[in-house]
């Protein structure tokens, strides 16, 4: 993780400085990048953190065309915990399953593919854009139990019959 921060943080450096110098003309070359990342707690026992990157370098065929290669990396880990309840019919009632699993999830996907821009100056210092892009992208997912357990506990109703009472059942194991 400190190794995608450090690369994270040169990156941005070598854009900022890069893209001060930006020029809207023809031959001249851009780069860009996009960087981001989050941490979401979808509920109290899931944790997710992702980082992205996605850095753009391209040449100016006219001063509004850029066209380009685009390349993205995402990563994200998810921690979490859960507890399932799971009523199973049997020949003596039900049985409860209950299960506690602790897992996380990795996943990485890169992607690269060409990108064409059009620029829309409105002053000197903002332009919007139009992009197109199109590309080939990979993904890999690797998910990890780290903890499991669980435990039956089997239920019997008892019914009255005449003079005869079945009497219930409760075991936990």
């Amino acid at each position: 993780m400190k190794r995608y921060i450090a690369v994270l943080v040169l990156a941005l450096i070598v854009a900022s400085v890069h893209g001060a110098f930006a020029q809207l003309s023809a031959g001249s070359t851009y780069t860009g990048l996009h960087a981001g990342g989050s941490i979401q707690r979808p509920d109290a026992n899931t944790k997710v953190a992702s980082i992205n990157v996605s850095p753009t370098v391209g040449y100016f065929v006219s001063s509004r065309w850029m066209v380009g290669l685009q390349g993205w990396y995402n990563t994200s880990r998810t921690k979490a915990e859960s507890i399932s309840q799971i009523p199973i019919p049997s020949s003596s009632g039900y049985t409860t399953y209950i299960s506690q699993s602790n897992y996380e999830l990795k996943e990485n996907a890169f992607g690269f593919g060409p990108v064409a821009r059009y620029f829309m100056p409105l002053s000197n210092r903002f332009t919007l854009f139009a992009e197109g892009n199109a590309g080939f992208s990979s993904e890999k997912t690797k998910v990890e139990l780290k903890q499991s357990s669980g435990h039956y506990q089997p239920v019997s109703p008892g019914q009255p019959a005449g003079n005869i009472v079945q009497n219930s059942q409760f075991n936990t194991l």
